[in-house]
């Protein structure tokens, strides 16, 4: 009866370890809505931060209508981009794209493909 005890013991901890290790998963949904969002509103970008770019505000949805949310600070990281979020058109409706870091591939200007923040392009820094 001792190792009985041992070997559910063991098998215990076993089951402990294994739900305590962080599952890594990704999940993307991907809904397609009829409704355009509304235009977006211009808000003044505050001034510059050192290390920090502003991202601007976009509509979201809440599963019901577009809301809008308010832009935002992201610390700017190396060999990096950020993607602004943005909706796109397809054959089933508007798709909601979520704003992102994507690394800025070599060769590629100063913000990476064919992407310029808005407002930079008038500066010349596209």
């Amino acid at each position: 009866m001792k190792y009985l005890g041992s070997f559910t013991a063991a098998g215990l901890g076993a089951c402990i370890l294994a739900l305590s290790t962080p599952a890594l998963a990704q999940v993307d949904i991907n809904i397609a809505i009829s409704a355009p969002p509304p235009a977006v509103i211009v808000e003044p970008p505050p001034p510059p931060r050192v290390g920090y770019l502003w991202v601007s505000g976009f509509w979201g949805w809440n599963g019901n209508r577009h809301v809008w949310q308010s832009g935002h600070w992201e610390a700017e990281r190396d060999g990096e981009f950020y993607a602004q979020s943005r909706w796109e058109e397809s054959s089933d409706g508007w798709r909601f794209v979520p704003g992102r870091w994507e690394r800025r591939d070599r060769g590629e200007g100063k913000h990476g493909g064919n992407f310029c923040p808005p407002g930079q392009a008038k500066k010349g820094n596209c």
